[in-house]
């Protein structure tokens, strides 16, 4: 979500607070989005208007407090579930990587334990303003040193792999359309021979995309690999870092990402690494443009076939 805070309206806003504001959740509904942004604003506003003092404005900044910090210990709890349905909808994992879904799954599971028991004490103590402080500030450093570094490695490790299977499916369809084609044509027409080599590139970039993201997204998983495997050090080389479902060795080549810098060791220039959800965004982004070239194949074969 976004928020547009003046820089007055920051710097008045408890430190604890202020991060708990800025909570975004990855899988969360709109629904859910929307109410937290409500009782933000709520309580932005408020805290910004000078002609309510005292008690009366003590009184309302901590109603709205409150409002909002239900919201962020409900939608956590949606959050969680979300995820972890995401996780166990993906199939045919390798052995390696369903140890590790299954670590996330746990550890899921406890979150939901750790937000429902925190829900109960905010029942409890909600007509308490010191408490709900106290709550609000052992929530929001659990979030930080705990929740949200799990949950990031969680989403990614999530989407990559659904990515994978998106790729599967368009890679699929194409391969249809060309057999299709192949039989109800019996002349080649380079329109339409333009049109599935543009959908297979796109497909082919979705795919090296997707895999520059496992790449980076592997990288942040590995001290939960190594405590999966019982020990304190590793010495993974990057061949043992392939994504290959079916639990195979995958020693494919793959392409540089274009957008990786050269580095040249007079000026060392370090490596920029992009975000692997920039990189998942620009697959499926691609994907997207393959069934483009699906729908205008359609067309052309429509109009050649005079429907």
């Amino acid at each position: 979500m976004t928020n547009s805070f003046s820089k007055k309206t920051i710097f008045i806003i408890p430190a604890v607070i202020l991060g708990l504001l800025f909570f975004s959740p990855a899988l969360a509904s709109e629904d859910c989005n929307i109410k937290i942004e409500e009782n933000l604003n709520k309580l932005l506003k408020i805290k910004d208007n000078y002609y309510i003092y005292g008690d009366e404005k003590v009184n309302s900044e901590y109603e709205a407090r409150k409002n909002l910090l239900s919201s962020i210990i409900s939608c956590s709890k949606e959050e969680v579930s979300d995820l972890k349905k995401n996780l166990e909808d993906i199939k045919k994992l390798n052995e390696e990587n369903e140890k590790i879904r299954e670590y996330f799954i746990s550890n899921l599971d406890k979150f939901r334990e750790y937000f429902q028991s925190q829900e109960k004490t905010f029942e409890e103590i909600k007509k308490n303003k010191e408490k709900i402080k106290i709550l609000a500030k052992e929530i929001f450093e659990w979030r930080q040193s705990t929740y949200n570094p799990l949950i990031k490695n969680a989403v990614n490790f999530s989407f990559v792999f659904k990515q994978d299977s998106i790729i599967s499916t368009t890679e699929n369809r194409l391969n249809k359309i060309n057999n299709s084609l192949k039989i109800i044509l019996s002349v080649r027409n380079k329109e339409i021979s333009d049109l599935l080599k543009s959908a297979q590139e796109k497909i082919e970039t979705a795919q090296n995309l997707n895999q520059e993201a496992f790449e980076i997204i592997n990288k942040d998983i590995e001290p939960i690999k190594i405590e999966l495997r019982g020990e304190t050090a590793t010495t993974t080389s990057s061949l043992e870092l392939s994504k290959n479902t079916k639990g195979s060795t995958d020693n494919k080549i793959i392409k540089k990402n274009i957008n990786e810098p050269e580095i040249n060791p007079q000026t060392k220039v370090e490596k920029v690494i992009v975000p692997p959800q920039d990189l998942i965004k620009k697959s499926l982004d691609n994907i997207r443009d393959a069934y483009k070239d699906f729908f205008e194949l359609s067309t052309v074969v429509k109009n050649l076939l005079g429907f």
